[in-house]
């Protein structure tokens, strides 16, 4: 999928993870979200090797279980069903090209990075990174503490990978567990977990609602989840994001109307929201930027094209009704 990857601060910071068992792609079986920040993936070796010892089709268990935090925790667990021992090369391909979220939607950049790909002499861990002319650097840490057979860093086809391999010798019942930890480099203010979704699995939900209805407690408590996901923190402070994928980035209009119809639960997310919307508010006349002195934003991206002045996102101030929204919030806060 051309949009996918793992995204922060308006950049692609993993396009692609790719496993492989014995050389040929891994084939999955089923996908299941585990909790709000969670995810399992099973999968099973598709072909037997051709190099590597015969290993019989779907004899091989392969669980993948991400967990996205300040870095991103990536689990695999590798089982054999077979009598025999199985010899087994698991191969892993991390790749990042640090895209600008408005490349990845289709808008052309006029400036690309550099892009970079290291690896340190312990052998367990490697680097990528892409540094602007200007001489700024975004980069992703990769980690493991098992080290690989191999571990070979390149750049190709717009991209820094890092291709790490295993040859492991499974024997049934005697699961081997690999971890890696791909820890994000943006710009700006370090990273810290954001403050609802950190906490989402323990939310307690302020809103009661109670119907004879069937299915309708389990609706609200999914929408109300829901909006805790969105709660995000910024470098100006912490606000409701937009939506996934594409709009987690400060929105006037769209994080005011969710303080505004949720403040009466939830007052602390209207006081958030106020507060990060008025350290952003316009100062001056800027025509590329619509900014007049007073207004307050329609959007701000973090990204490389907003950073080097291809797109007014810095924040941009063209919004009819932003303005109004936050004026009508503040005096129902106020109230």
């Amino acid at each position: 999928i051309r949009e996918a990857g793992i995204y922060l601060r308006d950049t692609r910071f993993v396009t692609d993870i790719r496993l492989t068992l014995n050389g040929q792609p891994v084939e999955v079986l089923d996908l299941r979200r585990t909790g709000d920040s969670e995810a399992v993936i099973h999968a099973t070796n598709a072909t037997a090797g051709e190099s590597h010892g015969e290993v019989m089709p779907a004899t091989i268990a392969l669980e993948q279980r991400m967990v996205l935090d300040e870095a991103v925790t990536l689990s695999l667990t590798v089982e054999t069903f077979t009598p025999d021992v199985a010899p087994v090369l698991l191969g892993i391909s991390i790749s990042a090209d640090f895209d600008d979220m408005f490349e990845v939607r289709g808008m052309p950049a006029k400036k690309t990075p550099e892009l970079g790909a290291t690896r340190d002499d312990s052998g367990i861990a490697a680097r990528l990174s892409a540094r602007n002319a200007n001489g700024e650097e975004q980069a992703l840490s990769i980690h493991t503490d098992t080290p690989p057979t191999e571990l070979e860093t390149r750049i190709g086809d717009g991209r820094a990978v890092a291709a790490l391999a295993y040859r492991l010798e499974l024997s049934r019942g005697v699961p081997v567990e690999l971890v890696f930890t791909l820890t994000p480099e943006p710009l700006g203010a370090p990273v810290r977990t954001v403050d609802a979704v950190a906490a989402a699995e323990g939310f307690q939900r302020a809103l009661a609602v109670e119907s004879d209805l069937p299915g309708l407690e389990p609706f609200i408590d999914r929408c109300d989840r829901d909006l805790v996901l969105l709660q995000t923190s910024f470098p100006e402070g912490s606000m409701p994001a937009a939506g996934i994928p594409w709009y987690i980035a400060p929105f006037g209009r769209d994080s005011l109307i969710v303080a505004l119809q949720t403040m009466h639960v939830y007052p602390e997310r209207a006081a958030a929201t106020l507060r990060a919307l008025a350290a952003l508010q316009g100062s001056k006349r800027d025509p590329f930027r619509e900014e007049e002195p007073g207004k307050i934003l329609h959007e701000m991206r973090y990204g490389r094209m907003a950073r080097t002045g291809q797109i007014p996102h810095t924040p941009y101030y063209g919004s009819i009704d932003s303005t109004l929204l936050f004026v009508m919030t503040f005096a129902q806060s106020y109230l």
